[in-house]
């Protein structure tokens, strides 16, 4: 796979040989002279919810957009301007010299019963005349409250929505076709950066339902004739006692071979159990290339649900929400090659878990090979930490909630972004000014 370093697209990825000698000189326990030392400087781009009733929306769970220009998109799974607490709204911000503009681009439950869906938490995308495309967890037309696909299209005076698939309708009432969708969508291309087609397939998770025992599925979209069609490639907990996991929160990642992997966060193993895995699927056929918690404890990791980081010679790098060698054992930070894995971090190996606790986001990359994330709990406070891992160290860029009231934000829930000067975006879905969650950065 081609990885580029430092796009100012849509999503982050590094250079192959970045990955490889970040894996090399961990292994060995050698220093490492690409080792940041730099320091950032945080910044509180926007705090939802200034007014009464929240129509700007409320708790930002996905991860950052961010497009050629440097504008940021994302959502918020609540409220909005159609008043319902469990709406959510997708927004955009712009920069505008030292502060940045805060427009709501569309409002969920806008329709009648929440029809257009509800509870946005997956990542958006992109394509190159500006449409963006996502994900509710649930809504949508019908009674099963199963979650759609939609598309918003930029027109002269507004956002225009439009519905491209919702699950568990008529023609798939046992859910077959899956039900709510967590992650976000994928297209070919999407890890180095470029913007979606608008014609491709599009690749995708739910959580539940499925023909396996209802534990989810794998996905793709096509559009035919002004349409999407849905084709299932994998109904997850298929296997005997789930060996092939099931229930996948994050958004699944392709290779330039076409090969989509991703994680689960319950089964794998012998006898299932909450380990969870990292898997790949090839057309219609998934197998699993890690099984979490193969052993008592967990040292290894457990319950992964966030996206991976695929490297050139074969590597995975991901976060894994519980699990690891920390007191109490918090998650860590893994690497896998071929079918061996190896914890990169424990988290919570720190005096009072200053080093942050349960990663619930995935892994960002540097072109030199430096890893960032953010885990959801844990630092000083208890409210969670922006973390670099490099040279085969943890060190915290930013402890949250250090101040009464956590102006800066509380519990970073979704995944990080990088800009081409090496700029770190990020949410929290607590705290801000207003209590609904923040949009910060760390400037580099």
């Amino acid at each position: 796979m081609t990885i580029e370093s430092r796009p100012s697209g849509p999503c982050f990825a590094v250079k192959t040989s970045a990955l490889a000698a970040l894996l090399a000189f961990t292994c060995s326990i050698a220093p490492w002279s690409g080792a940041s030392a730099h320091k950032y400087s945080f910044h509180t781009l926007y705090a939802f919810c200034p007014q009464a009733g929240c129509a700007d929306g409320e708790f930002p769970e996905a991860t950052l957009l961010m497009d050629q220009q440097g504008n940021l998109y994302g959502t918020t799974v609540t409220y909005g301007a159609s008043g319902q607490s469990q709406a959510g709204t997708v927004f955009e911000l712009i920069p505008n010299g030292k502060r940045w503009k805060h427009r709501t681009l569309y409002s969920f439950c806008s329709q009648a019963n929440c029809a257009d869906g509800d509870n946005p938490t997956g990542n958006l995308i992109i394509d190159a005349s500006g449409t963006l495309y996502g994900t509710t967890l649930e809504g949508g037309p019908y009674d099963n409250d199963a979650g759609v696909v939609f598309e918003l299209l930029p027109t002269d005076r507004k956002w225009k929505y439009k519905q491209l698939y919702a699950f568990c309708g008529p023609n798939y009432p046992q859910c077959e076709d899956g039900t709510f969708l967590r992650g976000g969508l994928t297209y070919a291309g999407a890890a180095s950066g470029q913007p979606y087609d608008g014609v491709s397939p599009l690749f995708g998770n739910t959580v539940l339902g499925g023909a396996g025992q209802g534990n989810g599925v794998a996905f793709r979209l096509d559009p035919q004739n002004r349409r999407w069609r849905e084709t299932v490639l994998y109904s997850f907990c298929s296997s005997p006692s789930c060996t092939d996991g099931g229930q996948p929160y994050d958004t699944p990642v392709m290779d330039s071979a076409g090969r989509l992997f991703g994680t689960t966060t319950i089964g794998g193993g012998t006898s299932g159990g909450l380990g969870g895995t990292v898997y790949s699927i090839t057309g219609m056929n998934e197998s699993v290339t890690y099984a979490f918690c193969p052993a008592s404890g967990c040292a290894d990791g457990a319950e992964p649900t966030a996206p991976v980081v695929l490297d050139n010679e074969g590597h995975i790098f991901g976060a894994a929400l519980e699990g690891g060698a920390g007191n109490p054992r918090s998650g860590v930070l893994f690497v896998i090659s071929g079918s061996s894995e190896q914890v990169l971090h424990s988290f919570c190996s720190e005096a009072n878990c200053a080093d942050g606790v349960y990663p619930q986001a995935g892994v960002i990359a540097d072109a030199s090979g430096n890893l960032f994330g953010a885990t959801l709990y844990g630092g000083n406070n208890d409210h969670g930490v922006v973390y670099e891992f490099s040279g085969g160290t943890e060190r915290v860029l930013h402890t949250f909630c250090t101040e009464a009231g956590c102006p800066d934000g509380s519990n970073p829930y979704g995944g990080l972004v990088m800009d081409a000067a090496g700029n770190i975006y990020g949410t929290t879905e607590y705290g801000g000014a207003n209590g609904g969650g923040t949009v910060f950065e760390l400037q580099y």
